[in-house]
């Protein structure tokens, strides 16, 4: 990914996040965590990856984030000075569960040792 993609894809992550955090009055949506961002290289399209460790299933949390969509665009074109906004795409970011999953397998190995 070149550095203006990088940087663009920070923006948007960083920009989601507050919006999230800040303008939205959904609380299924404040549970999520943004936890990276690409885009293409004509900036057409941002994948979005985020991560939720609360009460819901992913399928309430994929139909929130969906619904939202076009909120979370209108914002961000607001914050962001580009002339095309990317459309949005969310994908679970499994990473952090696989994390703690090794980390209760590792504790699990010292403590039969």
């Amino acid at each position: 990914m070149s550095l203006k993609a990088q940087r663009i894809a920070s923006d948007i992550q960083k920009e989601i996040n507050l919006i999230i955090i800040k303008e939205s009055r959904n609380e299924v949506l404040k549970a999520i965590t943004i936890t990276g961002c690409e885009v293409t290289t004509d900036f057409s399209k941002a994948k979005i990856y985020y991560t939720y460790l609360g009460d819901n299933s992913k399928e309430i949390i994929d139909a929130e984030l969906e619904r939202c969509t076009s909120f979370l665009r209108k914002n961000l074109a607001q914050r962001i000075d580009m002339r095309h906004i990317p459309e949005i795409n969310f994908i679970y970011d499994n990473s952090v569960e696989y994390g703690m999953k090794i980390e209760t397998l590792l504790k699990e190995i010292k403590d039969n040792e």
